[in-house]
């Protein structure tokens, strides 16, 4: 059955990739017993219109769901390493977000006449199905990784586009638009060759970003923290939950007597006893909303339910 839904859905794509209406859009195909889902990119709605039609005669079909990504992540980077951990955590938000993963190479890499040649072939990094896998480059180390990464996020029908920029922040910023839907920044490995000062110039682009696009902006290594469920997020987890624990214990099994105290301000009390009633009441009710928040938090986490 494994090997039959993935036939029909390369079939799928196959035959989005062959029509010349639709074979520039980036599409997911996935299918199961005969029910085909498709997802494709925002600003491609226009020209994803004829692909029900063009799947309906398409043999195996029996059910069709065409829907649009619901949103981008943008990976920046010198270097991209489909293997690496970092990849993984960022391939498994994109499932979670129903996002497609756009890459942009910043820098020179390799040689530099190498990577001249290597960069005339990655700007046309907006090309459909068939133009991804047939142009993208074999991996050769020279494009630092990019089209085998290209190729790892086709195979995973995560693929938003690549491009290659120049490494300052201003034309960096100036080659991304924000008009597109991105909820996500990603920083990777860059600025490597400016030793003691890469880490500096790396906080600085992450601001300049997040200043551009409003969202957030955070380096690779930050993605499980962030984003995923692990060891760490168990721990917070406990944590949140004890605090929470303690805390509500403490007030049922106290009520008579913080009741008394913080109506006694307003009643048999001076004014320093309604000070101190209102810096109490000010004090605990963040506590108890950040120990509830951090619990939730983690627990949406643990269910992937964001």
């Amino acid at each position: 059955q494994a090997l039959q839904d993935r036939l029909l859905a390369s079939r799928c794509r196959l035959a989005v990739g062959l029509d010349d209406r639709t074979r520039r859009v980036k599409v997911t195909v996935r299918a199961e017993k005969g029910n085909v889902s498709v997802t494709y990119l925002p600003r491609q709605a226009p020209e994803a219109e004829p692909i029900p039609a063009i799947l309906e005669k398409v043999e195996g079909v029996q059910s069709l769901v065409c829907t649009v990504a619901t949103t981008n992540i943008l990976y920046v980077g010198e270097r991209f390493d489909p293997k690496a951990e970092e990849f993984e955590h960022l391939l498994e938000i994109s499932e979670k977000w129903n996002a497609a993963i756009e890459l942009v190479r910043i820098g020179i890499c390799g040689q530099e006449g190498a990577a001249g040649a290597g960069a005339a072939e990655l700007e046309r990094g907006e090309g459909g199905i068939l133009d991804d896998v047939e142009e993208t480059p074999e991996p050769t180390g020279e494009d630092c990784g990019l089209s085998e990464t290209m190729n790892r996020l086709i195979q995973a029908g995560r693929a938003g586009g690549y491009r290659v920029a120049a490494e300052d922040p201003e034309s960096l910023l100036a080659g991304i638009t924000d008009r597109e839907n991105y909820s996500l920044v990603v920083v990777g490995e860059v600025f490597s060759s400016k030793g003691g000062a890469q880490q500096r110039l790396k906080r600085d682009l992450v601001s300049l970003l997040a200043e551009k696009f409003r969202i957030p902006v955070i380096g690779s290594e930050e993605l499980k923290a962030r984003y995923l469920f692990g060891a760490r997020q168990f721990v917070n987890l406990l944590a949140y939950a004890g605090l929470c624990l303690v805390l509500y214990l403490l007030v049922l099994s106290f009520q008579e007597p913080i009741m008394k105290f913080i109506s006694a301000g307003q009643t048999s009390g001076g004014t320093g006893t309604r000070v101190l009633a209102a810096l109490a009441v000010g004090v605990f009710i963040p506590v108890v909303a950040f120990s509830v928040g951090g619990f939730y938090k983690n627990l949406l986490k643990l269910v992937k339910l964001e």
